[in-house]
């Protein structure tokens, strides 16, 4: 958004502030806490959403909420369900690829059932 009303400038910092945080924050804290500290690097890289909000709002107002609440919401329903299937099944590979599957599938079906207005919107836009 900000490249389409020429904040290319915003664009090229937020760029280079997460390479930077991508590579010392996950080398610093793979150092202090192991493999796990390659999730929290990433965590706390993950967090710069809020300053991504506050700049694109102050040039093109848009809501945050309404842009992530269909992946919000079949999140939950895809994390619910690897939380409840995973605790039956044993986890060899082909089980774990199934399971995986299945979550892609009943994401989608949610997202579809959800947003099924906004899909096929969207899908008029496109073409024509």
């Amino acid at each position: 958004a900000l490249n389409a009303i020429g904040r290319i400038k915003i664009t090229l910092l937020l760029m280079i502030m997460w390479t930077f945080f991508t590579w010392v924050l996950t080398v610093l804290f793979l150092n202090l806490y192991g493999f796990n500290g390659v999730a929290a690097g990433l965590l706390v890289l993950t967090t710069t959403i809020i300053l991504v909000n506050y700049l694109v709002k102050r040039f093109a107002p848009y809501s945050f909420t309404s842009s992530v609440y269909l992946s919000l919401i079949g999140a939950v329903f895809q994390s619910a369900w690897y939380f409840f299937v995973l605790s039956f099944f044993s986890h060899n590979l082909i089980n774990l690829i199934s399971i995986g599957l299945s979550g892609i599938v009943l994401y989608a079906i949610v997202i579809y059932l959800v947003g099924r207005k906004e899909i096929v919107e969207l899908v008029k836009i496109f073409r024509n």
